[in-house]
């Protein structure tokens, strides 16, 4: 992984006040939920995390060509997909970046009041919620923005990695069809680096 992790805990107050502005900025259109959140404020994270991850092609030296490429993939449509579906091809995203971008299993201090993220299920059927997607794929846009701000002097600014436009109506479908455009871009973007670096990011 480039460059080494230092100041984390200034990063780490950083990311929260981020998060909390990010809640409190984007609409809240639905209370059925424990954090009362949305596809829509998912799909908003993973338009952020697509972002960050062209920024991040270049930090491990993939070629311009390449990254040419990153940017032509475009999401594909899907239909019928559930919350559940969505996380767990978020979690597919969080083993491909295993152990090159930093993941902090630790609860953030603005989730305290709702003691641990497994509370993120429904109480009575077990289910997963947008809530439960949204508090992982924030973990990932975290770590990924970690790296790229540690590794460009704080040039890129962190504000455009967390933008909160939230656009209404989204489905699960919508937001499985950026994770996927993620998953598809982690994987070119790791096979593009060993093949000019048989040693991979480290």
């Amino acid at each position: 992984m480039p460059g080494k992790f230092s100041n984390k805990s200034a990063w780490r107050c950083a990311l929260i006040c981020l998060t909390a502005l990010f809640l409190m900025i984007a609409p809240n259109k639905s209370s059925s939920l424990e954090l009362g959140l949305t596809p829509s404020h998912v799909y908003s994270l993973w338009k952020n995390i697509n972002r960050s991850l062209l920024i991040y092609a270049k930090l491990v030296d993939v070629g311009a060509e390449q990254i040419g490429q990153l940017e032509a993939m475009r999401s594909r449509p899907y239909e019928g997909k559930k919350p559940a579906d969505v996380f767990a091809m978020a979690q597919k995203v969080q083993e491909a970046l295993k152990g090159h971008i930093p993941w902090s299993t630790e609860t953030p201090g603005w989730l305290i009041e709702f003691e641990k993220v497994g509370k993120t299920k429904t109480a009575d059927t077990d289910e997963i919620t947008p809530s439960a997607v949204f508090l992982i794929s924030m973990q990932l846009l975290n770590g990924i923005v970690f790296v790229v701000v540690e590794n460009t002097g704080w040039e890129v600014p962190v504000s455009d990695l967390y933008a909160s436009d939230v656009p209404s109506d989204m489905t699960p479908s919508d937001v499985f069809g950026l994770v996927d455009l993620a998953l598809r871009r982690i994987d070119f973007i790791l096979t593009s680096k060993t093949a000019v670096d048989p040693s991979g990011i480290s």
